[in-house]
């Protein structure tokens, strides 16, 4: 019987921990990365590489929602059990509390240990590589990794201000060495913003 009660829990918690760990690892793919993809894309690079890039990725995001989503599982696996009536023929067959909760201790720790080695092996290696596949996407771009750049900032046919950066890193989307102009309705100079060198 213990046997089964920990296959019956086990099978209830595996199933909506992948979903959501599946479901919430492409929603913040998306959001997170789907703009600089998409560009990428447009710009024509190979295919290869932005999927490549895309499963580079995937390690970061899929690290910070395997334990996240161990509530959900379990909140979802105990909520359906229990509206079976599952969890009272448990406890009527002998079962404690303690031992229906076992199962979900024991695939607690388990996905904390493979988080932690997932964390420290898999996701820095992940990460440097898909830093070299950027590189690889911008060279074939044809743009350097770091360039100035100068913007106007118009509307409705006035200068409103205008941007000025020493560097900006397509790397890691950053500007460094930034002027910011802002001029007023008059386009008269109305406060100048600055920052320093990285």
């Amino acid at each position: 019987m213990l046997r089964q009660i920990d296959r019956l829990i086990t099978k209830e918690l595996v199933g909506p921990w992948l979903f959501g760990v599946g479901l919430f690892s492409a929603l913040l793919m998306a959001a997170t990365y789907l703009g600089r993809l998409v560009g990428y894309i447009v710009d024509q690079a190979p295919g290869e590489l932005v999927g490549q890039l895309v499963l580079l990725l995937l390690p970061a995001i899929l690290v910070k929602r395997f334990v996240m989503l161990l509530a959900l599982a379990a909140l979802l696996a105990f909520g359906r059990l229990s509206s079976d009536s599952e969890i009272v023929a448990l406890r009527a067959g002998g079962a404690s509390i303690y031992r229906i909760v076992a199962p979900v201790a024991l695939f607690s720790l388990m996905v904390a240990m493979v988080t932690f080695w997932f964390d420290e092996q898999v996701v820095p290696s992940a990460t440097a590589k898909s830093l070299d596949v950027v590189r690889q996407i911008i060279d074939r771009k044809g743009k350097k990794a770091n360039q100035p750049i100068a913007r106007a900032i118009v509307a409705d046919g006035r200068l409103q201000a205008f941007l000025n950066a020493k560097n900006y890193n397509t790397l890691n989307q950053a500007f460094e060495g930034v002027t910011l102009l802002v001029y007023d309705e008059g386009e008269d100079l109305s406060w100048t913003l600055m920052t320093p060198e990285v």
